[in-house]
């Protein structure tokens, strides 16, 4: 249908962890709005619910704040249901709810159909304190001398010295990263 969004989020690990509702790790639906660009814990306009077998406090996705990019509790403080975590959360980032119970999750995945949204459907960051963390996912990143890509677009409206994209820790020269440097530089240490 015309104007709104088909999204889905997924939890892979999820039926490893509990018994799963259907056997289903999975919340599908349909919303107007789009969640990169309301107000934070604003809500999801329009939402439908296509299949959703976790639907505790889920109501679409809307702008989280200060620990989510964006979360399904919508239209209030908690942030289950999370995409991204900008805030730590013990053992992964907050998932969906089974019962009145909230599951953590070490991977989140989020498909979005726009149909035909005609809106903006990037993420915006606005370069001076955001970031997408995935708090546990260390322990699964390659080490030592494997193999891994790192990958960024970027359209930056101003260089100035700030971080793109990194891996590691920055301590003794053990990260790979690049960044932008004062003027139109890019500096990346390997």
């Amino acid at each position: 249908m015309d104007g709104r969004f088909k999204m889905r989020i997924r939890w892979p690990q999820l039926c490893d962890a509990i018994t799963c509702i259907d056997g289903k790790n999975e919340n599908i639906w349909y919303q107007t709005s789009n969640p990169v660009f309301g107000k934070p814990h604003g809500g999801a306009e329009g939402y439908e619910p296509i299949s959703v077998p976790y639907s505790y406090r889920f109501g679409g996705l809307e702008r989280g704040s200060t620990s989510s990019v964006l979360d399904g509790t919508t239209n209030h403080g908690n942030w289950w249901y999370a995409i991204g975590g900008v805030a730590p959360f013990p053992a992964g980032i907050p998932g969906p709810f089974l019962g009145d119970k909230g599951i953590p999750q070490l991977i989140v995945e989020l498909y979005v159909d726009p149909g035909s949204y005609t809106g903006r459907l990037t993420l915006t960051l606005d370069g001076k304190d955001d970031y997408i963390g995935f708090p546990g996912i260390f322990q699964q990143l390659p080490q030592s001398n494997s193999q891994y890509t790192m990958e960024a677009w970027i359209r930056p409206l101003l260089h100035s010295q700030s971080g793109i994209i990194s891996y590691g820790i920055a301590q003794n020269n053990r990260a790979n990263l690049l960044r932008l440097d004062d003027g139109e530089g890019l500096h990346h240490d390997w």
